[in-house]
């Protein structure tokens, strides 16, 4: 069985749609990978999900009797270009597969304004987490499983400002940014009165986008 026969569909899909699959097979193989990826549908329409990776995919002949370093050659020049062309064509995937191995965090933002105990801290920023997720989840944020992989890493801190709207300011840039955020109202029942924003909640993202956002803001 040929190498090319075990990629599976969605692997090819995912790298025609990307920009990032550079086929140097024979005609045979090029013609069978193209079956695979029409059978799929158009490009246009295959998004791709939290549970999906984007890779870079690199076909090689095997008839031409390349030896080890002649392939690693020829896959660099394939590499280079893939990214090339993705940086022409501003592919959406490639900024996505650039970040794919950094690590991804979720930060909590605590309002330090309200004077809430220890526990109703705790219980605010897993409301906050558990937001995050489900929000993340919803937009199939294409961060969530690798976070979830990395152990869920949260980094707590404290606003810098008293207010709702300090909380509000943050968010707005996490949204211009495309970052997941929710901010958690309080239902009143201790310590703090009904509908007060307590804690902001961003990611899972990439600790630059986040830096960009809280980096300024000191632990709790």
């Amino acid at each position: 069985m040929s190498f090319l026969s075990n990629i599976e569909p969605s692997h090819l899909i995912l790298g025609f749609a990307a920009g990032v699959l550079v086929t140097l097979a024979c005609q045979n193989k090029v013609a069978y990978a193209r079956s695979r990826f029409n059978s799929g549908g158009n490009s246009a329409n295959h998004a791709v999900s939290g549970r999906d990776y984007v890779k870079m995919v690199l076909v090689v002949r095997k008839d031409l009797g390349m030896r080890p370093g002649k392939i690693a050659a020829q896959c660099s020049h394939a590499a280079v270009g893939c990214y090339r062309s993705a940086q022409r064509t501003k592919s959406r995937h490639l900024a996505l597969w650039e970040m794919h191995g950094q690590p991804k965090i979720v930060v909590m933002v605590v309002r330090n304004d309200l004077g809430m105990g220890k526990g109703k801290i705790a219980a605010q920023c897993a409301h906050a987490a558990v937001g995050c997720v489900e929000k993340a989840y919803k937009k199939d944020s294409p961060f969530l499983n690798n976070w979830m992989r990395q152990g869920q890493p949260k980094i707590v801190v404290k606003c810098d400002k008293p207010g709702e709207e300090a909380l509000q300011e943050l968010a707005m840039k996490a949204k211009k940014m495309g970052v997941t955020n929710v901010i958690i109202h309080d239902a009143g029942h201790t310590q703090v009165a009904s509908g007060t924003a307590t804690v902001l909640g961003l990611g899972p993202a990439t600790n630059n986008q986040l830096d960009a956002i809280s980096g300024h803001l000191k632990l709790l």
